[in-house]
């Protein structure tokens, strides 16, 4: 690169990485050009950016994530964030100072309170937890956990939905780091899962739940969280009875998961849970897809068998479903399956 080229790169770096924000707005949107020529250019920059002077890359980020107006340039920011701060070849974060790295965490949370789009909350919340995953087991995030529980113990829906996202990938990354909360998280969920008449809010909360039961390598502490199977089966019979079929599929194949990898989990009300789902798998005036999530409930319990000898034994219905195939109806047409 001669002289002149060299000037012209290094003017451009500068207008890009000073105060203004709208240049380095622009160089995101071209991120996402479909021109190939202007991406390939973007990118160039960017990585020059991100080799040159991590801490000003990683600070226009969270700016651009919490102040544009524009919801592209919002996501695309918290999808470069998780790329750049999470574990991968690249990432970083070791390279950041001190400041950088605890300015980046004040405004992801913010963000998380601030932000209204659904979308761009589950890109946000997928790089808090991943980024808290990698920093809580150190103790480098002491806030994250305060912020949770004050999120799901406010007024605010979309704050609990959003702690929940974040609880639930915990959940799966560093589950042992929340064993401590164990009774904390246990009240919460009970809360929530009986009381709250948002579906959305529901929803992440089973997601929590269960991911944090498979995380529990103690059929005791295990055990403690029987009492949530009720109001977690509510949860998607309720979503049935209001003709929310996309939840009750969400739900479902939560559900799924559980049986595969904890059924043990469901035995001491193994007759209630199957008979939902035979009645989910029987009722004609449901979707196909939502029936034969029931049925496939029901076929993975029964091949979990080796993990929880003679569960499955005393249920005769189970065996009818598995012999017959695929679903009769059985139900009135209208009668939706009742609430366990």
């Amino acid at each position: 690169m001669d002289a002149e080229s060299t000037q012209l790169q290094q003017a451009q770096l500068a207008a890009i990485l000073g105060p203004d924000s709208a240049p380095f707005e622009t160089l995101i949107s071209h991120l996402m050009s479909s021109s190939n020529e202007q991406r390939s250019q973007a990118e160039s920059i960017f990585n020059l950016i991100k080799q040159n002077d991590p801490n000003s890359l990683a600070l226009k980020l969270a700016h651009l994530l919490s102040s544009s107006l524009h919801h592209e340039a919002r996501a695309m920011s918290a999808i470069l964030l998780r790329k750049q701060l999470t574990r991968d070849d690249s990432f970083i974060w070791p390279q950041l100072t001190e400041s950088t790295r605890s300015a980046i965490k004040n405004i992801l949370l913010s963000s998380v309170q601030r932000e209204e789009s659904k979308s761009i909350i589950k890109k946000l919340c997928d790089t808090v937890s991943e980024l808290a995953s990698s920093l809580l087991p150190e103790n480098q995030w002491p806030e994250i956990l305060p912020f949770m529980f004050q999120c799901v113990t406010s007024n605010s829906p979309k704050l609990q939905e959003s702690a929940f996202l974040i609880l639930s990938q915990l959940a799966q990354y560093i589950g042992e780091t929340l064993i401590p909360y164990t009774t904390d998280l246990h009240t919460v969920f009970l809360n929530v899962l009986n009381n709250s008449s948002n579906s959305d809010v529901k929803i992440a909360a089973l997601s929590a739940v269960i991911n944090f039961i498979q995380c529990l390598s103690s059929s005791n502490d295990r055990d403690r969280f029987q009492d949530l199977l009720p109001s977690m089966m509510t949860t998607l019979t309720e979503a049935l009875n209001c003709g929310q079929e996309a939840t009750a599929q969400e739900a479902l194949e939560l559900f799924i998961e559980l049986a595969g990898t904890e059924p043990r989990f469901l035995r001491r009300q193994i007759a209630d849970v199957v008979g939902s789902m035979l009645q989910i798998a029987e009722a004609e005036n449901l979707e196909e897809g939502t029936r034969h999530l029931a049925i496939e409930f029901v076929i993975t319990l029964a091949e979990a068998r080796d993990r929880a000898p003679g569960m499955m034994r005393k249920l005769p219905q189970q065996k009818r479903l598995i012999c017959a195939g695929p679903p009769k109806p059985r139900l009135d047409p209208g009668v939706r399956p009742l609430v366990v």
